[in-house]
């Protein structure tokens, strides 16, 4: 039984679903966002539980935590391969590339599943703002810190998974002023 808190978006007929110990609400925020300010119909579940599966699904860190539901690091970690487990075959498993834990769920997970992984996203910070940079962009941002960045990353690729271009979700995520 998958008992680990999971963040829902449904666009259409695809189901995004957002796993980790932390940064769930944030990346759902980004992507509910960009959906808004791409006048996309999605509806949303924050927090649930679920035995159902999910097309686009979003792996986050993974740190020890609910020590109080999960008695074992192992089987907390047991909880992400049964996430994983869920996704529809031809679905996507974005997940945190950087985290050792995720990487070895993700590569460890089914082949008929794509795999994409993320980084956290570049970043600066100068008297002027803070901003997400790529190599052929900059763009000003309202959120601040490399957890934010790391969380852009994730609701960056999830939204071009979806089918939204990578200039609309600049140009959304500028006005995002976090959670």
């Amino acid at each position: 039984m998958f008992r680990m808190r999971v963040h829902f978006i449904a666009i259409g007929g695809s189901r995004i679903g957002i796993a980790g110990s932390y940064g769930k609400t944030a990346i759902a925020a980004m992507i509910m966002h960009v959906l808004r300010k791409q006048e996309i119909k999605f509806g949303y579940v924050v927090g649930s539980e679920t035995d159902g599966f999910e097309n686009i699904a979003v792996l986050n860190s993974i740190v020890r935590d609910h020590m109080n539901v999960f008695p074992t690091f192992e089987n907390y970690i047991e909880q992400f391969r049964i996430f994983t487990e869920k996704i529809s075959s031809g679905g996507s498993l974005i997940y945190f590339d950087d985290d050792i834990e995720a990487k070895k769920i993700a590569l460890a997970s089914r082949d008929n599943i794509r795999k994409i992984p993320f980084r956290v996203h570049g970043y600066f910070q100068n008297k002027t703002g803070f901003y997400a940079a790529t190599h052929n962009r900059v763009v000003p941002v309202k959120i601040f810190g490399e957890q934010n960045m790391q969380n852009l990353s994730a609701a960056r690729e999830v939204c071009i998974e979806t089918g939204i271009a990578e200039d609309d979700f600049y140009e959304a995520i500028k006005s995002f002023k976090g959670i």
